[in-house]
């Protein structure tokens, strides 16, 4: 006779698991990072007055966030085009281009 408990965590598992291109299981995003934590991490980045690594940038918070809630912000950025890698290190590109276009013309935005 099986144990419930033991029954009910491999199903947890099998549901949490995905498969990578190789075919190896990869852990699913269980936890998705709350807007506070990814403005930090936006915050800290674009402030940085000099490239970071990921392990650099995880040592400047200080214990803040997670490693594995980083990553998952790290590649938030990265997809929606507001960071990039040079090398191993992390590079703020985005811009807003309303805000270019007003400081161009000298008003208020």
């Amino acid at each position: 006779m099986m144990d419930a408990g033991f029954h009910s965590q491999n199903i947890d598992i099998l549901i949490n698991d995905e498969f990578n291109n190789i075919g190896m299981p990869e852990r699913a995003v269980i936890h998705y990072p709350r807007l506070d934590t990814i403005l930090l991490v936006e915050e800290t980045i674009r402030k940085s007055p000099k490239e970071l690594t990921r392990t650099g940038l995880y040592h400047v918070l200080e214990g803040r966030v997670m490693y594995q809630t980083l990553k998952v912000i790290l590649d938030y950025l990265e997809k929606s085009n507001k960071i990039t890698y040079s090398g191993n290190k992390v590079v703020w590109v985005f811009t807003n281009q309303k805000l270019d276009a007003a400081v161009a013309r000298g008003r208020d935005y």
